[in-house]
């Protein structure tokens, strides 16, 4: 166990418990003193030069407490137990003591030997204390995590931006052992990505970097050689790259006109022809052009968040490519709840994946139903779709395309929750991400939401907190509403937010920016908002 303390007598009464405990069950107790801290009652006072002999070695202070531990067990005790004020050891060396504190603390996990070791805030800087503290399996230090022996590395407490330095200083000292995350609460991206990095996640993280070693090189099957050339069809035929059309219609005869004629003639060339449809429009399908050749989706299923979309959507693509494709169809329409309040984020999406699907030999036809979709949402259709095919089977160019990049920056004012319009059930200035996920599950316990999504959103709000912090300007604020079954998020800062205009829809390679943090937060809620105002940056985050 580690006792940080500020004042002699309070370590004092935690030291005279610790021996109090070790006479009682039998250990041969040790103190060994440092500073000006008193002797402790009952406990053998072993001077600091005879418990660490020479200059000091991690290696050699755990064999001192090996021959310790069997000599104590050699005369009838029942173990070595001891109470070590270390903090003028442990200055101007503490990275060789943090070693030291790993090996020892692994000899204990299978030795009948315990330790209390003390550290003077006072004298020991508050980092230093707190990298002594992480490796301890006991401490009185708030540092957040703990990492230490079990039969692996055992990985305890929250990891955030508030402690990454001291987390990459513990593993440093760490080597050679696997860490086990069983009882870790809450692990942020970066945390995670460096622990692949330094491959001590186990079989799951070497799984993930097979994974991503397969992904690698179905993108490099998906590019062409040099000079060889893409056989398009149809409306596509010529064109490199992704093929990105929208029809508009108000029958389902209409609807028919095009549809069937495109996956009819993507089945004719050989093309892979995907659906993804919702059930009364996919039944209309069927029935029509019936189902040989063609690959039905469930749209509902599909279109449940913008980024997973372009995630799932570039994994299928990929996978299509490496196998020959040299066309591929998709066929697809969002389901018309997307057309109220978050119409925004899928926006957004249909302009976004212009960018992200032009690797691949894509031709997409997206369908909308203006008897369900309202007219700013055909607006936006045709400002983010290049081509529009018509019933009468021509393709035209949309003369109310908007570069993507210029239409994603593009502030777009959002719909309020109802919620909003009451006072916030919580608030608070500059939180920590620690402080802000304690808040968001307090007000989300309530709502009777499944656990896995209100734990999606306390990791959204983490990441979106800590981007503020790291790159926003203060103060940072955090609202919360919870009701009807919902929770609303709300997190402000003074500055400008994100230049990347992809962000949060693509992981790019943005993760030093905060990039990749938006990415993961816009796949753990149902609605993320975000924008700037005159008053500075503002995320609105809703689950439920």
């Amino acid at each position: 166990m580690c006792w940080a303390y500020d004042e002699p007598q309070g370590f004092l009464v935690r030291a005279r418990e610790w021996v109090a405990e070790g006479l009682a069950a039998g250990n041969w107790v040790w103190y060994v003193p440092g500073g000006s801290v008193e002797a402790v009652e009952g406990a053998h006072v072993v001077p600091p030069g005879a418990a660490y002999p020479g200059r000091f070695d991690p290696d050699h202070q755990v064999r001192v407490y090996r021959e310790a531990t069997e000599r104590a067990l050699a005369a009838g005790y029942s173990g070595l137990r001891v109470v070590a004020e270390a903090t003028m050891l442990a200055k101007g060396q503490v990275d060789l003591f943090a070693r030291y504190e790993h090996l020892v603390d692994r000899y204990m996990h299978r030795a009948p030997m315990t330790a209390l070791c003390a550290y003077d805030r006072t004298v020991l800087a508050k980092r230093d204390v707190g990298r002594l503290a992480c490796v301890h399996p006991e401490t009185n230090d708030d540092v957040g995590f703990q990492l230490y022996a079990g039969d692996d590395l055992v990985l305890t407490g929250e990891l955030d931006h508030t402690n990454h330095e001291l987390f990459a200083a513990a593993v440093e000292h760490a080597h050679g052992v696997r860490v086990d995350v069983e009882r870790l609460r809450f692990v942020d991206h970066r945390a995670l990505l460096y622990l692949e990095r330094r491959g001590r996640g186990g079989a799951d993280l070497l799984h993930a970097r097979q994974r991503e070693r397969g992904r690698r090189a179905a993108r490099q099957a998906a590019r062409p050689a040099p000079g060889a050339r893409r056989m398009r069809t149809g409306a596509a035929a010529g064109h490199q790259g992704y093929f990105h059309e929208a029809v508009v219609y108000d029958t389902d005869a209409d609807l028919l006109a095009v549809a069937v004629p495109f996956v009819l003639d993507g089945i004719a060339a050989g093309e892979p022809t995907v659906v993804a449809f919702g059930e009364r429009t996919a039944g209309l399908l069927r029935e029509a052009a019936g189902t040989d050749g063609i690959d039905f989706l469930a749209g509902d299923a599909v279109y449940g968040r913008p980024a997973a979309v372009i995630r799932a959507y570039r994994r299928l693509l990929a996978g299509l490519v490496a196998g020959g494709a040299t066309q591929i169809r998709l066929l697809g329409e969002l389901p018309p709840e997307v057309f109220g309040r978050t119409w925004d984020w899928w926006a957004r999406y249909e302009a976004a994946v212009n960018h992200a699907y032009d690797e691949f030999p894509l031709w997409s036809l997206c369908a909308y139903d203006a008897r369900l979709a309202p007219r700013a949402v055909i607006d936006d259709v045709e400002r983010t779709h290049p081509r529009l095919a018509t019933t009468d089977g021509q393709h035209l160019d949309s003369g109310l395309f908007v570069d993507p990049v210029g239409y994603l920056r593009t502030p777009r004012a959002g719909a309020d929750d109802p919620l909003q319009r009451r006072p916030p059930d919580a608030a608070w200035e500059d939180p920590s991400p620690a402080v802000a996920r304690q808040v968001v599950r307090a007000v989300g316990d309530g709502q009777g939401l499944r656990e896995e999504r209100l734990d999606g959103l306390v990791i959204a709000v983490s990441e979106v907190v800590t981007n503020a912090q790291r790159h926003g300007r203060p103060p940072v604020g955090l609202r919360v509403w919870g009701g009807g079954g919902r929770v609303v998020v709300e997190v402000t800062d003074r500055g400008e937010g994100l230049d990347d205009p992809y962000a949060g829809l693509l992981p790019g390679g943005h993760q030093a920016i905060g990039g990749l943090g938006l990415w993961i937060t816009y796949q753990s809620c149902d609605h993320v908002h975000a924008t700037r105002t005159p008053a500075g940056f503002v995320v609105t985050l809703t689950v439920g």
